[in-house]
């Protein structure tokens, strides 16, 4: 059964509401069987402490065995099997006449979420990797997610070779604007700049 634990990112620990205390282990954690019923105790702990702006997450019991949150990276694959490029994507981007990010949120929520996204949009999405972040790296999920994006891009040499990457596909081009980066149930697009969360519907791997 999927369970769901309350992680603080200040404190990098889990909360236990037996003993009412942050614990470092995720093993530790009390395991709540909805996200729902997570999120209602993450609001009581800091109604109890009169502090609104701790920073609590609610995570995947499996996303963080080991103190390791886990990223899922998807690539968008067109139908002939070649890569779009970034230049490619800026000229969509141009030709919709519309804010990149607008589009782009359209465009990956579209592809996501349809049934036959290849006969559709003559793209879809494959999961390419998974990148495991320890939980004691010091920086904001916004980092985490660059964090990802550099670990899953080609510089000195192949991102199959770096450290917390597991490729989930035989070969693969590097993360660019379109592609997709997940963490639970979140999916955060690759912009031109930065990323931008989209809403899709949940995907096997």
């Amino acid at each position: 059964m999927k369970t769901y634990v309350i992680y603080n990112e200040s404190l990098k620990s889990y909360w236990n509401d037996d003993s009412c205390s942050w614990h470092s282990q995720p093993s530790d954690a009390v395991h709540y069987t909805e996200p729902h019923e997570a999120h209602m105790e993450a609001n009581n702990i800091m109604r109890r402490a009169n502090d609104y702006t701790m920073q609590l997450k609610i995570l995947p019991y499996e996303h963080v065995t080991g103190g390791k949150t886990f990223y899922n990276v998807w690539h968008l694959i067109p139908k002939d099997q070649k890569q779009l490029t970034p230049g490619q994507a800026d000229l969509h981007f141009r030709l919709m006449g519309m804010p990149r990010n607008d589009f782009l949120k359209q465009t990956v929520e579209g592809i996501f979420n349809c049934p036959n996204p290849v006969e559709v949009f003559g793209a879809r999405y494959v999961r390419v990797a998974q990148v495991a972040i320890e939980h004691t790296v010091d920086c904001t999920e916004l980092e985490k997610l660059g964090l990802v994006f550099q670990k899953t891009n080609s510089f000195n040499n192949s991102w199959f070779e770096n450290v917390g990457v597991t490729a989930t596909v035989e070969s693969a081009r590097s993360t660019s604007v379109g592609d997709v980066i997940s963490v639970g149930d979140s999916y955060f697009a690759v912009a031109s700049v930065g990323f931008v969360k989209v809403d899709v519907s949940e995907k096997s791997a």
